[in-house]
């Protein structure tokens, strides 16, 4: 299933980054990144804010199994908030989830998404970038598994200094694919 867009050639555990100018493609590379876990028996997390019917429906239609899968336990589609808006401080509210999503830490995960819904705004991205440095640098050691957190690219450019929040997303994660004008680029850093 892999395609040149695919983070399948890299070892697992690693806390990855897709940015891409066209949803369809984005969601061909979550869905790919997704697929690969399952098939390696790894639980599969898939974070969104839209209705998790409409996620599922696209899954079904990509090929994924969705019954086979969700019988064994290893897929979840999670509509969560924003931790922002939570009443909890922002780590807190991350580890809370983190705790709700992974509820046996020694098995070997997957996760598709990001905290924060809208890094158009500019205070979202300060914030959303933030998370990822703690998470790349303090958190991820920790876990078992692989993060690819997703960026509408649109969104990115939305902010004013918006090549400033791309480079310091992309340092803050092994690896990187930036899909643009239908061509794609993976970046793997030395960190």
């Amino acid at each position: 299933m892999n395609s040149q867009l695919s983070f399948g050639s890299l070892d697992s555990k690693k806390h990855l980054m897709v940015a891409y100018d066209d949803v369809s493609m984005g969601r061909k590379i979550e869905f790919e990144f997704i697929t690969e876990g399952l098939e390696k028996n790894e639980l599969a997390i898939y974070l969104t804010r839209d209705d998790v019917k409409q996620v599922e429906k696209e899954m079904l239609s990509f090929g994924i199994d969705l019954s086979h899968y969700k019988k064994k336990g290893l897929l979840k589609i999670l509509n969560i908030g924003n931790p922002a808006e939570d009443t909890l401080d922002f780590l807190d509210s991350i580890q809370t989830t983190f705790q709700k999503m992974l509820p046996n830490l020694e098995m070997p995960f997957r996760i598709v998404g990001r905290a924060i819904p809208d890094v158009g705004i500019e205070i979202a991205m300060a914030i959303q970038t933030k998370w990822e440095k703690i998470l790349h640098n303090s958190v991820f050691d920790k876990l078992n598994g692989s993060i690819l957190c997703t960026y509408d690219l649109s969104q990115i450019k939305a902010n004013n200094g918006w090549m400033k929040w791309l480079k310091e997303l992309q340092e803050n994660h092994h690896a990187y694919l930036i899909c643009k004008n239908g061509k794609s680029n993976l970046t793997v850093n030395t960190c």
